[in-house]
């Protein structure tokens, strides 16, 4: 599990795949408020980076400024994957 004080700056990290393609810059990261643990990510995608994309934070690597996401790109970008019962948080970060 990533820790609260490992997302604290990941703000505009690159986010990777699994197979090591890269996706995009991070935006917001929402944590559970039940636990205070970082539970999803945003990682902006497509031209410009004109959308954001939900992605879940369990089983990520940080390693220095690369963040490497559990799962392939085509799983969760085509599945609209995003919270849906889970009560979340969002903090800025700066």
């Amino acid at each position: 599990m990533i820790s609260q004080e490992q997302v604290a700056g990941l703000h505009g990290t690159i986010a990777y795949d699994r197979d090591g393609d890269r996706i995009g810059k991070i935006g917001a990261i929402y944590y559970d408020d039940r636990t205070e643990d970082p539970a999803w990510i945003t990682v902006r995608t497509g031209m410009f980076g004109a959308n954001e994309t939900f992605v879940p934070v369990q089983g990520a690597q940080i390693d220095g400024d690369r963040v490497t996401l559990a799962y392939g790109t085509d799983l969760w970008l085509r599945s609209g994957a995003g919270p849906s019962r889970a009560r979340l948080s969002c903090r800025t970060i700066d």
